[in-house]
């Protein structure tokens, strides 16, 4: 079992990035979209650091469905190894809507290759840690009708019906990934099931907005 304790004071530390992990349908875009737009912050997805190759690579074959498995699985360890090598804080506010690493274990821990998801694991001691984290949760019921909504957009891809399909392994997968964010990144979860109502999603942005405004003001860890 990896320590989060081991090399904490080593970790790179972001006061100025929020992090914003869930699974489909919690209403996570939507939340980074508005925060992005909110503190006029740069967007990050899944990378921790942009204009990274081999997550480009591995993300363009993934939508398109050519490469599954461990291969695709390895280019997706290869990329957040080239990330953690390079990583420096920014100096200014940034968005990180999911991460490769957090997402891979989830997944390979369920459906995967469990040998791959102890590979990821292996990096969360050397993952930097952010000002403010959260993990979106949201109830079936409310998941169920957002798909509902994608459909008739056409704007569904086949992840997005893990929940319908599969509402066994969904839970597994949210369940570690809560877990594992607690555990190695301080995560709170956050309660999105009402988030359609009116008024819910600028209450939403401001709270998380604030959480990283005062991190940033608190004295460097």
């Amino acid at each position: 079992m990896t320590d989060p304790t081991v090399h904490k004071a080593e970790r790179p530390y972001s006061p100025n990035t929020i992090y914003i992990e869930g699974l489909e349908l919690a209403g996570k875009s939507t939340t980074c979209r508005l925060l992005r737009d909110y503190l006029n912050a740069e967007y990050r997805h899944c990378a921790f650091l942009p204009g990274n190759p081999i997550y480009d690579c591995a993300s363009a074959m993934h939508v398109a469905r050519k490469v599954r498995g461990e291969t695709l699985g390895g280019l997706f360890l290869g990329s957040v190894m080239r990330d953690l090598e390079r990583y420096t804080p920014p100096d200014h506010f940034v968005v990180q809507d999911s991460t490769s690493v957090l997402r891979s274990i989830a997944y390979h821990s369920v459906v995967g290759d469990p040998g791959l998801a102890d590979a990821f694991r292996e990096l969360l001691p050397r993952c930097p840690r952010f000002g403010a984290s959260f993990v979106l949760w949201s109830s079936n019921e409310a998941r169920l009708k957002r798909l509902e909504g994608r459909i008739s957009r056409h704007h569904d891809l086949p992840k997005d019906f893990l929940i319908r399909d599969e509402p066994d392994k969904f839970a597994r997968m949210q369940d570690i990934m809560i877990e594992t964010a607690k555990e190695f990144f301080g995560a709170e979860v956050v309660d999105t099931s009402n988030m359609e109502q009116e008024g819910e999603k600028e209450r939403l942005v401001e709270y998380l907005a604030t959480k990283l405004l005062q991190a940033a003001r608190q004295p460097s860890e």
